[in-house]
Order: C-alpha cells, then structure tokens, then sequence
C-alpha cells in the first residue's frame, strides 16, 4: 500500500502543471544568467586552447613555451599591420587603434597571454610572502572583535598558515586556470549560477513538501484521513515521497543548469586544477580550498551538499508541519526561520564564540555557496565547516522528526 501511495503522490508532482513551469522559469532564468557573461568567452577560450597544447601545471618549460607561442603571434601581428609591437596590452592601451574585427581579435587574445604571462612567474615568490597571522590581528582590528572569539581567530589563522605551506609544497598554487582578478568565474558559477539553482530548487522543495504534509488540514479532510493509526502513517509516506521528488528535482535542475554552463563556457583541460590555483583567487576573494581538491571533485563535493541541504529543509517543514496546520503558514515561518538564521550572528557579541558558531547552520552555508569548502570569511576558517554543519543538523532534525511523528501519532487532532 506505501509503495502504491508513494507512486501516485510523485506522479501527482511530476505532472503538476506549476511543478512544470516553476522548473520551466527558474532553468530559463539561469540559462539567461549563464549567457549574460557571454562576450567573456573569447578570451576564456585562449586558457583552454594554451592548456590543451602545453598542459596547466605552471612551470618553466611552460612558461617557455607560452613565451614563444607570445612572441609568435606578435611577430605574425606586427607582419599583419606593418609595424613592430612589443606589447599587445601596451597597444591596447594606447587607444586609436583603427584594426579590423580580425585584427582585434587577435590583439585581444595576445593581450589575454600576457596578463597570465605578467603574474604567473611571480606566483610562488608571492605565496611563499604571504603571512595569514599577521593578516588575522588586522581583520581582528578591522571587524571590531576582542575576547575569545578574537583567540578563535587567531587560531583558525594558524591553521589558515598551516594550509598555505601544503599548497606551496604540494605545488597547488602553481597551476593555470581562468583569471580570477579579470573574469571571477568562481564567484560566477557558484555564486551566481548556482546560487540561483539553490534558491529555485529550496523554494520548489518548500512549496511541494508544505503542500504534501498540510494537505489534509487545509482541506479539511484531516479527521477521516487520520482517524486510525494506519492513516496517520500516511504522512511518514508523504515525508518519503518529499525527500524523494526534491532529490529527483535537485538532480534535474544541477544536471541542466551545468550541462547548459559547460557548454557555453569550456573547460576543457582544467578539471584536475586543484581549487588552489593562484589563478582563482578574485581580489579580496582570496580562494585556498581547505582539503587538496580537484576543480571537478569540489564541483562534486558542493553538488553533494546541495543535495543534504534540501534533504534537511524537508526534515525541517515536516517538523514545522506536526505544529502548524496550514500550509502556507508553513511556508511563511521556514521562510522567516530562513532569514533570522541568516542574519542572527550579526546581533551577537563581538566577543563571543557564540557568534562564530552562530553561522553553522544549513542556511547559511547554502546561501553563501562560492564559499563551501574554502578557508575564508569566519566560520568557513574551519576546515570542517561544512562536514560539522551537515553532521549536527541532520542529527538534531532527524531526532526532531521521529519525536514529531510519534507526537503527531498520538495527538488529538480535534
């Protein structure tokens, strides 16, 4: 009887026609997002075509051969025009430049290997000068913080310190990828992009799981529905079919709205970059992954949390909906739960540690997502930030959910 419950309250889902659309206008939202940035794709394909031919490990036989290929197309510009150029950034600089569209483009992507060509010589020196312990007393300063959160700091620094000196000897640093400084293509998929998928799929998986487990009550069919202990079991059916349709939903909408951005932006030949890359780091947005990644297993690693995270905004409504019998106020009250999480920290003292743990909570991991997995901000200088996040809530929603399903069961519902 489960299994047969089970089945028509996902195809009453996956046949709803706002089901349909909601997934219809959030995917064309984002593939409009993704096309926004599409004049940068000139120039994001002139990485892609160095790193097929000489690799992305930075090294001196590369750098040699990006000079040489550098010195080749300027010989061929300079032949083109009928003047000798030294610089294509110069050049371009200079204004007036009266070129064909072909020219330019030329000239443009000239440009583009000598900004990589500029920094990347000086990588390592660069890393090997950088000192997080100093940098922590200035932000402890700089945000106003004091007593044993500022202990907390400095010791997250420490570590911060501890993790730089694994990149600089495992060389993670010393790989090429997409310009952070000039096209911040992080912040770009996993904040923008992705962070939109997130907010279209929690608000799908809200919408749906409010409606599923308050159905009965705002249809006022509650007592016949529940009346026996068997009918009570049906919600216990419904939270399956909840956490189900959002896994099928997360997986559809991460699946398109990557599969669309990959095919308009190309990153062939960088997946095995470690997220160490200098290249990645965006101005203050300075990127060092807590763990050796991959860029495709931390793409995997934040697509995993993704996931969790909405299993546990299920978890959550179900829990909601055991004390509130109305779906929309439902609704209403995991969206505010939603926003004070978000902001709580902030009305906390600067002094305290509870402000620091005050931001592990799947809300705001989810919303900051450019940040999973990065040693940066203040709770994310926890290496385990994320991992402790999932581990304790799924803990406490879990228990919290068996107590409001045998709550629920004996119950009076009058």
């Amino acid at each position: 009887m489960g299994r047969d419950i089970r089945k028509y309250e996902l195809k009453k889902i996956f046949t709803s026609p706002i089901v349909l659309s909601l997934m219809g206008i959030f995917l064309i939202f984002n593939a409009v997002l993704i096309f926004s940035q599409w004049e940068m794709n000139q120039e994001l394909r002139v990485l892609t075509r160095m790193v097929e031919r000489y690799g992305h490990e930075i090294n001196d036989e590369a750098l040699a051969n990006w000079e040489a290929e550098h010195e080749r197309l300027l010989e061929e510009l300079s032949e083109a025009l009928g003047r000798s150029i030294t610089s294509a950034t110069l050049m371009m600089n200079s204004g007036r430049l009266f070129l064909s569209d072909e020219e330019m483009t030329q000239l443009t992507e000239i440009a583009v290997l000598e900004r990589y060509l500029e920094f990347a010589p000086e990588i390592d020196e660069y890393y090997r000068r950088l000192d997080f312990i100093s940098d922590a007393e200035r932000k402890i300063v700089g945000w106003g913080i004091s007593g044993e959160l500022a202990d907390t700091v400095r010791t997250h620094f420490q570590r911060l310190q501890l993790r730089l000196d694994e990149v600089i000897d495992n060389h993670e640093h010393m790989h090429f990828f997409f310009d952070g400084l000039e096209y911040e293509m992080h912040s770009f998929l996993f904040g923008r992009v992705l962070g939109s998928t997130i907010f279209g799929i929690t608000t799908m998986g809200l919408l749906i799981t409010s409606f599923l487990l308050s159905h009965e009550f705002d249809a006022k069919t509650y007592l016949l529905t529940y009346s026996t202990k068997c009918g009570r079991k049906l919600q216990l059916e419904k939270l399956k079919v909840a956490l189900m349709s959002i896994s099928v939903i997360t997986l559809v909408m991460v699946s398109a709205t990557l599969a669309i951005y990959f095919i308009v932006y190309d990153y062939s030949g960088l997946w095995s970059v470690p997220m160490s890359s200098a290249f990645k780091s965006e101005g203050l947005f300075f990127i060092i992954s807590a763990w050796n990644m991959t860029f495709l297993q931390y793409l995997l690693a934040v697509i995993m949390v993704i996931w969790i995270s909405q299993l546990l905004f299920v978890l959550l409504v179900f829990c909601l909906s055991k004390f509130i019998r109305s779906g929309y106020l439902v609704t209403i009250t995991f969206a505010i739960i939603f926003g004070f999480a978000l902001v709580a920290s902030g009305f906390l003292p600067m002094s305290s540690n509870v402000r620091f743990y005050a931001d592990f909570n799947p809300f705001s991991m989810i919303t900051y997502s450019q940040a999973l997995f990065l040693l940066t901000g203040t709770s994310n200088l926890s290496k385990y930030y994320e991992i402790a996040t999932i581990g304790v809530w799924s803990v406490l929603l879990i228990i919290s959910a068996l107590f409001c399903y045998r709550r629920f069961n004996k119950s009076d519902l009058h």
